[in-house]
C-alpha cells in the first residue's frame, strides 16, 4: 500500500506543478509585456564602454515591425534584436510625435534574476507537498488496515474488527467491510455445520436401508435388488466424501506446511495404488527431493486425481513432481480421451461429465483436490497432454512454509 501511496503522491505533485507552470505561461503570454532592466546592469554597462549607451536612434517608428510600433505609439519601451550586434537586446522610446526613437543598450549584463519569486515558488511547492502529506496518509494508513484484515480473512474467514475510526475517511467502507466479513463467517460455520450434520444423520437411515436390502433379497428380482443396492452405495459414497471435507474442514486451522521428503512420500502414494481393479500401470517422476506441504491434506488431493484418472484412462498414468522458480507442480497425467470442453467446471462441486458412464461419483473429488490446492497457497489447472495424449492436472503451490 507504501507503494501506492508513493506513486499517487508523486503524480499529484507532478500534476500540481505542470498546472502551476501551465497557468504562468497562460498569464505572462496574456499580459502586457516589458522591459526592465536593472540599475546594476546600467551602471556597469555605463562603465564598460566608452560609447554612450543612451542616444537618438537612426530609426523611426515606421521602421519599426507592426506590432512593436503600435506599443511605442502608446508609450511603451519595447526591445529589438539587431543581427549586427550579436542579438542582443536594444531598448527604443518614442521621444516625440516626430516618431524619433531614443536608443538605449544593448546592456551586455543580463538582469538578475528574482531571487525573491523563487523563494516564494519554493514556500508554495513546500506547502503543496506538506498539505498533501496531511490529507493523503491518513488515508492510505486506513487503507493499509483495511488490506491486512482482508489478508487475515481470507487465510482464516472469521468476522474482523479493522480498527479504523469513524472520523476516517473511508469508515462507510471499513464498516461494510466488517458486516460483510460477519455475514460470510456466519454462512461458513453454518455450511460446516450443516454438512456435518446431514453427513452424520443420513448413515443411520442408510444403514437400515441396507439391513432391509439384506432381509428382502430373497423376496425381490434380482434386477432391482442390483439396483438398490447400487444407490445405496452412492449415497454412502457422497455420505463418506461429505465427512472426509468436513473433517478437513475442521482441521484447516491446523494446517501447516513443513518440509518433507516428497519423492519418499510420492512413492508411498503409489505403491497404494499400483495394484487397483482397473489394470492401470502408474509411474512416478520426481525431479526434487523436498519441499513443503501438508502430507494429509495434500495425499487426499493426489489420490483424488488419481482415482479420477482411473475412470479415463487406457493403459496408464504418469506422475510428476518438480521445483521451478521455487514454485511447486504436481502432475497427474493420463493416456484417456483428454478433457471435456468445460472442463474448469469439473472443479465445482456436484460437476461431473455426465455423457460418459465411466465416471461414476458426485463430483466432490476434484472440488476437494481444488480446496486443498487453495489451503496450500497455491492453485489447480487443467490441460491436454502432449506426452500421453489424455488429460494433465497440475496442482501448483509456493514452495515455502
Amino acid at each position: 500500500m507504501n507503494n501506492q501511496f508513493y506513486r499517487l503522491y508523486f503524480f499529484i505533485i507532478v500534476a500540481a506543478a505542470l498546472i502551476f507552470w501551465a497557468f504562468s505561461k497562460l498569464y505572462d503570454s496574456l499580459s502586457s509585456q516589458q522591459y526592465l532592466v536593472s540599475a546594476n546592469s546600467i551602471l556597469s554597462a555605463y562603465q564598460s564602454s566608452e560609447q554612450p549607451i543612451t542616444k537618438l536612434s537612426e530609426l523611426s517608428v515606421q521602421d519599426m515591425p507592426e506590432d512593436l510600433a503600435i506599443k511605442l505609439k502608446q508609450g511603451e519601451v519595447v526591445a529589438f534584436k539587431h543581427e549586427d550586434k550579436r542579438g542582443e537586446l536594444v531598448y527604443y522610446y518614442q521621444m516625440n510625435e516626430k516618431d524619433q526613437l531614443v536608443e538605449f543598450g544593448p546592456v551586455l549584463e543580463l538582469p538578475q534574476e528574482d531571487t525573491e519569486e523563487i523563494w516564494l515558488l519554493f514556500v508554495f511547492y513546500s506547502a503543496l507537498a506538506l498539505l498533501l502529506v496531511f490529507l493523503l496518509k491518513p488515508i492510505f494508513i486506513d487503507l493499509q488496515k483495511l488490506q491486512d484484515s482482508a489478508n487475515e480473512f481470507s487465510k482464516s474467514p472469521a468476522a474482523l474488527n479493522t480498527g479504523i475510526t469513524e472520523s476516517s475517511s473511508i469508515y462507510p467502507l471499513a464498516n461494510t467491510f466488517t458486516k460483510m466479513s460477519s455475514q460470510i463467517a456466519e454462512f461458513i460455520d453454518l455450511h460446516k455445520d450443516l454438512s456435518r450434520t446431514i453427513a452424520h444423520e443420513i448413515r443411520t437411515p442408510l444403514s437400515r436401508m441396507k439391513f432391509v436390502s439384506e432381509a428382502l433379497s430373497s423376496k425381490i428380482d434380482h434386477k432391482h435388488y442390483q439396483r438398490l443396492q447400487s444407490d445405496i452405495s452412492e449415497i454412502e459414497e457422497l455420505v463418506e466424501d461429505y465427512l472426509s471435507f468436513a473433517r478437513m474442514e475442521s482441521q484447516e486451522d491446523l494446517f501447516e506446511k513443513t518440509e518433507q521428503n516428497i519423492l519418499l512420500w510420492l512413492s508411498g502414494q503409489v505403491s497404494k495404488l499400483s495394484d487397483n481393479e482397473y489394470g492401470i500401470s502408474i509411474s512416478l517422476q520426481c525431479e526434487d527431493d523436498f519441499a513443503f506441504f501438508q502430507s494429509k491434506f495434500l495425499e487426499r488431493a493426489v489420490q483424488n486425481l488419481i482415482v479420477n484418472a482411473f475412470h479415463f484412462a487406457t493403459e496408464k498414468i504418469k506422475i510428476r513432481f518438480y521445483i521451478k522458480d521455487e514454485r511447486c507442480y504436481l502432475e497427474v497425467i493420463d493416456d484417456g480421451p483428454g478433457l471435456p470442453k468445460n472442463s474448469n467446471s469439473l472443479f465445482t462441486a456436484f460437476k461431473r461429465k455426465a455423457s460418459d458412464q465411466r465416471y461414476e461419483g458426485f463430483g466432490l473429488g476434484l472440488y476437494i483436490t481444488r480446496k486443498v490446492a487453495i489451503w496450500h497457497g497455491g492453485k489447480i489447472s487443467t490441460a491436454e497432454s502432449k506426452q500421453l495424449g489424455g488429460a494433465k492436472f497440475v496442482i501448483e503451490w509456493p514452495n515455502c512454509p
